[in-house]
C-alpha cells in the first residue's frame, strides 16, 4: 500500500498498518522533507 492509499484509511486502521498515529507520521514526514532538501539542495555534477 502506498502513502495515496494510506490517505484513504480511517485513524484507526492507518494506526494498525502504520504502527503509528497519522499526526505523528505527518511531522516525521515534514522532518524527512526538510532533511531531504537540504541534502539535495546543491545537486548535480561538478565541472
Amino acid at each position: 500500500m502506498n502513502y495515496e492509499a494510506s490517505k484513504q484509511l480511517t485513524d484507526v486502521r492507518f494506526k494498525r498498518l502504520v504502527g503509528v498515529q497519522r499526526t505523528t507520521f505527518e511531522e516525521m514526514l515534514a522532518v524527512l522533507k526538510t532533511a531531504y532538501q537540504l541534502k539535495h539542495a546543491k545537486g548535480g555534477r561538478k565541472p
